[in-house]
């Protein structure tokens, strides 16, 4: 409830602006790097890098809501509005909450679609194909669930009273979102574990993957400011200030996160000058080192390696085909940046085959 020493000179709109606009170019500056990253491998993009534009755009929209919600009255005090201002004024806040909602859960479903597609693109498992769809399946419920509970509850037309939604239903997406998203994080770490590789190895690679913890721990903290009286209470325009900080920061940085393990072959490039694992030898070349960097500069990703799950599954491929057991067809393999990456941290450019080969 507010009090009578309110200051009504106090604001936090510069804070929502420093919080939300630095995360949003961060954002907007990680994909571009992703891009360009693709684009020095010489490698399509794929449907991980279309959803994360389609993510981006998302969160442009989501700036444009808190915008609004800026030049009504966010970050400020409703004592320094008129009696006759406020109705206008709650009315107006709650349209922008439950839209930024909305699109909020728009944005980070589309996230967790681009780091599952990810996963899709990078592993070639054929039994990581069950995980991922349940988790994908789980991810769409979850966001169509949401985006429908909260139209319900606040239709275009509503003059205000949808400020008296259940706090349960923020819970509840909260609570939904944090557990498909640890459990996003945790699915490629039972397959890097599996492999036979030294455990600092084994590490280093489960570090990148799970960049996107950051994501979840803004979650958690979101739900803390979710306390019983965000929702009831009069100054709402101050009080749910740091609730509408953290869901814009969470989008920004979950697009982040998912684009920060694609960024190896950028750092390569400008300390190498290539972006690719085996860069040109200084000194006059044979002329079979030569042929050998000419097929690595074409395929970069055609090495040798051995990770295998199952006994009869490498953890990351390098050349299409099929695998001779398995319950599913292994998918085409696609020039990734990651693969090339795995391949400087487990140091294993040239160990033998192990298990089952594939047809090529």
């Amino acid at each position: 409830m507010m009090g009578s020493d309110i200051n009504l000179d106090a604001t936090q709109q510069p804070q929502i602006w420093a919080a939300v606009g630095t995360t949003y170019v961060l954002a907007v500056v990680f994909v571009a790097l992703r891009t360009f990253a693709r684009r020095l491998l010489k490698n399509a993009l794929w449907l991980d890098d279309w959803l994360l534009f389609a993510a981006l755009a998302s969160l442009t929209a989501l700036l444009i809501v808190i915008k609004f919600s800026i030049d009504t009255g966010l970050g400020r005090h409703t004592a320094i509005f008129t009696p006759n201002e406020l109705p206008n004024v709650y009315a107006s806040i709650f349209k922008y909450l439950f839209d930024g909602w909305i699109i909020w859960t728009i944005t980070i479903t589309i996230v967790k679609f681009s780091v599952l597609a990810f996963y899709w693109r990078i592993f070639k498992y054929t039994s990581i194909a069950i995980p991922i769809f349940v988790l994908a399946g789980v991810t769409a419920c979850w966001g169509i669930a949401t985006v429908t509970v909260v139209a319900l509850q606040c239709p275009r037309e509503h003059d205000g009273s949808c400020r008296t939604v259940p706090l349960a239903l923020f819970y509840c997406s909260a609570i939904v979102h944090i557990v498909t998203d640890a459990s996003i994080l945790a699915l490629p770490l039972f397959y890097v574990f599996s492999t036979k590789r030294p455990i600092s190895e084994k590490l280093a690679i489960a570090g990148m993957f799970m960049l996107g913890s950051l994501v979840v721990i803004i979650a958690i903290i979101r739900i803390v400011f979710l306390d019983n009286d965000s929702m009831s209470d009069p100054d709402i325009t101050w009080t749910f200030v740091n609730v509408a900080i953290l869901s814009n920061v969470e989008c920004a940085v979950a697009i982040i996160s998912a684009c920060l393990p694609c960024l190896r072959p950028v750092c390569r490039w400008l300390l190498t000058g290539s972006p690719f694992a085996n860069p040109p030898l200084s000194g006059p070349m044979t002329s079979r080192q030569r042929c050998v960097f000419r097929q690595n500069r074409l395929h970069p990703i055609q090495q040798p390696r051995s990770a295998v799950f199952d006994g009869s599954q490498d953890l990351f491929s390098d050349t299409s085909g099929t695998w001779s057991s398995g319950v599913l067809k292994s998918r085409t393999s696609f020039p990734d940046d990651l693969s090339i990456q795995l391949q400087d941290l487990s140091g294993f450019l040239n160990e033998p085959k192990v298990g089952i080969e594939r047809k090529v």
